[in-house]
C-alpha cells in the first residue's frame, strides 16, 4: 500500500493464477467479498480526501515531484534486470531457495498436496507480479518491491520444511523455544521511519516556511532529483513550497535578496552572484545542510542565536 499502484499486483496475480487453477468458485463465496470490501475500506485511508496541504491535494505534489525525478533519471535506471541484481546482492539465499523451490511448486520434486501446491502457485505469481511490471518502469529502487518478499519467503521455506521434516522431533524443546523467542524478539525490534537527514530537512523546511512572504519568493537547492530527491519532497509535503533545483554555474545570476539557496555543507564554499559563502555565511545551519539568503530580507522570528539549528 505504501508504494501506490503497485498493490494492484494483489489482485492481478489472483486473476492470473485463477485462469491458470481454472479456479474461480471463490467468486461463488460470500467471504470473499467481505474480505474485498475490508481491504477497500484499509486502502481508502490513503485516500481520504480530507488530507490536504494549504488546501491542495497532496496527490498533485507528488505526481510533480515524482515526474520532475523521472525526466532527470539517469540511463542506468533502464536496466531492465535491476531487481534480479538487488535479489542476488542483497538476498541471496531467500533468491536461490526461490529458484530452487519454482520446480517444487510446477513439478513433482518435493511431496506436496495439490492444494499446498496451489497457494505456493499463487505466492509465487503474486511475487512476480510485483517484479516484473516494476522492471519496466523507468525509476527503480529497492525498496519498490518490498510487497513481493513475504511471498518470496513463503516459496523459499518449502524445500526447507520439506529438508527438515521430522528433524524437530529430535530437538530439546528449549531449543524449539528459543526459535520461537527469537523471532519474537527481532519481530519487536525498533524500525527507524525516518533517518537523521529527515530531521534536518525538516527543521529546514520548519524554519523558512515561517517567512510570510515565502510564496514571493524563490527557494533553490544546488543539485538535482538524482542527488536527494528527499529535500524535494519534504519540501513540497511539510512546507507547501517548490524547491527548485539549481546547478553551480547558474549561481552567477541567482540573487539571495530575492530567495533562499539550499546547499549541502559538504559542497560549501559556493560563489553566488559574484560573493563567495562559506559554513559562516549560513542563515541556517544543521549537521548536512547550509540555508543562504539575505539576512535584512527576513522577517520571520527565530531564536536570538546566531544558527538556530538543531531545533525539533
Amino acid at each position: 500500500m505504501t508504494k501506490g499502484p503497485i498493490i494492484g499486483a494483489i489482485p492481478l496475480a489472483i486473476f492470473i493464477w485463477s485462469l491458470m487453477q481454472k479456479n474461480f468458485s471463490y467468486l461463488k463465496n460470500p467471504a470473499f467479498y467481505g474480505g474485498v470490501l475490508l481491504a477497500l475500506a484499509l486502502f481508502s485511508v490513503f485516500l481520504l480526501p480530507v488530507f490536504h496541504i494549504d488546501g491542495r491535494d497532496p496527490f498533485t505534489f507528488f505526481y510533480y515531484a515524482k515526474k520532475g525525478y523521472a525526466e532527470s533519471a539517469s540511463e542506468n535506471f533502464w536496466r531492465y534486470f535491476a531487481y534480479v541484481e538487488v535479489l542476488w546482492t542483497n538476498a541471496a539465499p531467500l533468491f536461490l531457495l526461490s529458484l530452487y523451490a519454482f520446480w517444487g511448486v510446477v513439478g513433482s520434486w518435493f511431496e506436496l498436496s495439490s492444494e499446498e501446491r496451489a497457494k505456493l502457485r499463487l505466492c509465487g505469481m503474486i511475487a512476480l507480479c510485483v517484479v516484473i511490471p516494476l522492471s519496466f518502469f523507468r525509476i527503480k529502487f529497492p525498496h519498490y518491491m518490498l510487497p513481493a518478499y513475504p511471498f518470496m519467503a513463503l516459496v523459499a521455506a518449502m524445500p526447507l520444511s520439506q529438508w527438515l521434516k521430522g528433524v524437530e522431533d529430535r530437538l530439546p524443546v528449549w531449543l524449539q523455544r528459543l526459535a520461537v523467542a527469537a523471532v519474537f524478539v527481532l519481530a519487536c525490534f525498533p524500525i527507524l521511519t525516518s533517518g537523521g537527514r529527515s530531521k534536518e530537512v525538516l527543521n529546514i523546511v520548519n524554519v523558512i516556511k515561517l517567512d510570510p512572504a515565502i510564496r514571493e519568493k524563490r527557494v533553490v537547492f544546488l543539485g538535482g532529483y538524482e542527488d536527494d530527491m528527499a529535500i524535494f519532497q519534504s519540501f513540497k509535503w511539510y512546507g507547501s513550497i517548490d524547491l527548485a533545483q539549481i546547478a553551480r554555474d547558474e549561481l552567477v545570476d541567482l540573487n539571495l535578496k530575492q530567495g533562499y539557496l539550499v546547499v549541502k555543507r559538504a559542497d560549501l564554499p559556493v560563489i553566488v552572484n559574484g560573493e563567495v559563502h562559506g559554513d559562516g555565511d549560513c542563515f541556517l545551519r544543521n549537521w548536512f545542510y547550509c540555508v543562504l539568503t539575505d539576512r535584512s530580507a527576513v522577517t520571520l522570528e527565530l531564536p536570538k542565536m546566531e544558527h538556530p539549528h538543531q531545533v525539533y
